[in-house]
């Protein structure tokens, strides 16, 4: 899901020459599967060059491409009469970041199938490396929903998106993919409100609390599930938020400002805000990490008064 440094990567220029130098919009699972052709559940076997025979029968090898020979286990969506597939995928592509494969790995992919070819729908969105208990997950999240899409009834069928929404919130695995749609809506509704957010009852308000709480001895913090809750405990993960940037270590402190932004939200003072115009203006020149790793001392003691 979505670690630390996953804001700042995202921003880097994208330089890559096979690439389209822009990032795709996001796809959590529920438009993964309204989307893609096929999904599959497979073990990688081989991940190879591409290669093509040449007029004189001489092998061209295209190192940027790969292919991932695929056995089958299982076919979730969409029709798959071979035991084993090849998709194509080009892994050194840096932005939008590209689907991958590794040999000897556990797969759930989205693909599509055109000239003869398998592709993963959505690139990095649509290949998932798992461990067994994940693969098993995503099934579930995937069988669900696909019954969801069935429903008639809107009011029913929202009810039931929203409570599968906390379901994959709550699981470590799948946390991205309902987190991303309760806080960023707008990519999936008109609605002018907080999106499904607002429509969360109290049981699952405390679920989705008690996965949060209990993702905190997890090495990277879940800024996501924070922000959702942010709004009805404010005091409280203010509280967290601090604690884990005194905690966080310095050869980190270039990622301190994930923490300083939300806490500088209910923390303000004067002396806090020109500590801040300080702290923006050199966080990202690597000529200053020790002016800015002095700041972030000065910060954590004036938050913590």
């Amino acid at each position: 899901m979505k670690k630390l440094l996953f804001t700042f990567f995202i921003s880097i220029i994208c330089s890559n020459v096979f690439a389209v130098n822009y990032p795709i919009t996001p796809r959590p699972l529920r438009k993964l599967v309204s989307e893609s052709e096929i999904i599959v559940i497979g073990n990688v076997i081989s991940v190879v060059d591409k290669k093509h025979e040449g007029k004189k029968k001489k092998n061209i090898y295209y190192r940027q491409y790969k292919i991932a020979k695929i056995k089958i286990l299982e076919v979730l969506q969409g029709k798959i009469t071979n035991d084993t597939i090849e998709v194509l995928f080009e892994p050194n592509m840096s932005c939008p970041a590209p689907a991958r494969y590794y040999e000897n790995s556990s797969v759930v992919s989205f693909l599509d199938y055109k000239n003869g070819e398998y592709s993963t729908h959505a690139l990095n969105y649509g290949s998932k490396t798992l461990e067994s208990i994940g693969i098993e997950t995503y099934k579930k999240r995937i069988i669900e929903i696909q019954d969801i899409f069935k429903i008639n009834d809107s009011i029913l069928k929202r009810k039931e998106t929203i409570e599968w929404l906390v379901k994959c919130s709550e699981n470590e695995s799948t946390r991205w993919e309902g987190v991303y749609e309760l806080v960023n809506h707008k990519e999936f509704s008109n609605d002018k409100e907080n999106g499904y957010s607002t429509e969360l009852n109290n049981n699952q308000k405390a679920r989705l609390k008690k996965a949060y709480l209990e993702s905190l001895d997890n090495e990277y913090f879940d800024f996501d599930l924070s922000d959702l809750l942010y709004s009805e405990n404010k005091d409280e993960i203010d509280s967290i938020l601090i604690d884990k940037l005194k905690k966080l270590p310095k050869e980190n402190y270039y990622f301190a400002s994930e923490f300083i932004t939300r806490i500088s939200n209910s923390k303000k003072s004067l002396e806090l805000e020109k500590l801040l115009e300080k702290y923006y203006e050199i966080q990202y020149e690597n000529n200053k990490t020790s002016e800015r790793d002095k700041i972030v001392l000065e910060f954590i003691l004036l938050v913590s008064e």
